[in-house]
């Protein structure tokens, strides 16, 4: 390994051990501290700064403050929509997110994650529902939950608050675990669905598996409160991160969980703590192979967080070293869930402005090779790289953000300045079997 990659080697299986130690002593379902999230903007990934070496904690604590201050925002409260009759019994149960593109105009929904639709009423569905256009029918096996997001409110922070008190039973240690959103909302979901499906058989449940606090505490009262012999599938729908502390095996994980690669799966096994006999390897459910990227992107991920005027910065200072004419003409691609978002709006215009001022970079004519720009964290590195385009990554966090290490053997990585790395894959088809 070349110095670079020794160090980040070094920090990141240090950091993984301390997260694996700490989940494995916190087990609580219900805490927002225990989703060690790698992307910023939530208490679990306050929690992570905290284990890892040499990191000042106190600068990080602004990070589990924003999740708390969403409970001004965001209520308790959820709106369930259904046409009022379901079914005795089902062969299985999906909990998963959509919006309304998903759904055709008769009411049938498409869900993007396993690709499946409402059509089979052999399944019901139980939909986080992440949009304000509410289809005018659903199907009879469908299950709508509608967080309600509010203006800045006072009454909803305080009826937040005493439904965290009543979930910590008045513990200052667990009140201070619960009080970010993410817990708030995991006792709701359970708290609104459980009713629901209480006297209805079924066999499985199907989860697009995240370890967020409301799918490990959705399973916790799943297998604790009401049927403990259902099985619990996971499918990690896109690909594991570059440090995958969200995906340690917990004591309320999936009983399954499906991967699209073989990488993927030595990775949970390896380093993750989870069994062989868990894990299945699939062709992907989502990802297709006639998808392929027809041009150069530069892709804005999906949390903004994290020193994104810095990798600005460097992107201008990297187009201003390579020669004219060196790389195809790209695109912008906003995260699709963030299309409409004024932050990853803004943050669009300035690459643009960027872009078109080295223009003279970048060519309009076919090149035979590809290449894809990213900041920060993101999955379409991985996916990037198994449809054969390179990437040119700027991370201000290369521990928690760059494929390089034990974990990603099979990917060869090239420090080309501070903070700037260009990836390339060994072999194809070890992280993305496609469809």
């Amino acid at each position: 390994m070349k110095f670079f990659e020794k160090k980040i080697n070094k920090e990141k299986n240090y950091l993984l051990k301390k997260a694996s130690q700490y989940l494995k002593n916190n087990n609580d379902a219900l805490s927002s501290l225990n989703y060690l999230y790698t992307n910023g903007g939530s208490a679990g990934y306050y929690k992570l700064k905290t284990l890892e070496l040499n990191v000042n904690r106190l600068k990080y604590l602004s990070e589990y403050m924003k999740e708390v201050g969403a409970n001004f925002f965001k209520s308790f409260d959820l709106k369930i929509i259904t046409n009022g009759y379901f079914k005795n019994s089902y062969k299985n149960i999906y909990l998963t997110w959509g919006n309304k593109t998903n759904f055709s105009k008769n009411g049938i929904f498409n869900d993007k994650y396993f690709g499946k639709s409402s059509n089979d009423i052999e399944n019901l569905w139980i939909i986080i529902y992440e949009d304000h256009l509410i289809p005018k029918t659903i199907t009879n096996n469908i299950i709508l939950v509608l967080p309600k997001k509010n203006n800045f409110s006072i009454f909803c922070f305080i009826k937040n608050i005493l439904s965290i008190f009543k979930s910590s039973t008045f513990s200052s240690f667990n009140f201070f675990r619960y009080l970010p959103f993410s817990s708030v909302f995991a006792s709701s979901v359970s708290k609104n669905l459980l009713p629901l499906i209480n006297h209805i058989n079924f066999k499985n449940i199907y989860i697009p598996y995240e370890s967020q606090p409301f799918q490990q505490y959705f399973i916790q009262n799943i297998k604790l409160n009401l049927k403990k012999n259902i099985k619990v599938i996971g499918y990690i729908h896109s690909f594991l991160p570059a440090l995958p502390t969200y995906y340690i095996f917990r004591k309320f994980s999936p009983d399954q969980i499906l991967v699209h690669g073989s990488f993927q799966k030595r990775i949970l096994v390896k380093y993750l703590g989870w069994k062989k006999k868990q894990i299945q390897v699939i062709k992907s459910l989502r990802f297709k192979k006639k998808d392929h990227l027809t041009k150069n992107y530069f892709f804005i991920s999906y949390n903004l967080s994290k020193n994104f005027n810095k990798n600005l910065i460097n992107f201008e200072l990297f187009l201003k070293k390579v020669e004219n004419f060196k790389y195809k003409n790209c695109d912008i691609k906003i995260h699709p869930a963030k299309k409409d978002d004024v932050k990853h709006i803004n943050l669009e215009l300035k690459i643009k402005k960027i872009i078109s001022k080295f223009s003279k970079k970048f060519s309009r004519n076919k090149f035979s090779k590809k290449i894809n720009f990213c900041f920060g964290e993101s999955s379409v590195i991985i996916e990037s790289l198994e449809r054969g385009v390179e990437v040119i990554h700027f991370s201000q966090d290369p521990v928690l953000e760059v494929f390089v290490g034990d974990l990603w053997q099979n990917i060869v990585v090239k420090e080309i300045s501070k903070n700037v790395y260009h990836y390339k894959l060994k072999k194809k088809g070890l992280y993305l079997k496609f469809k």
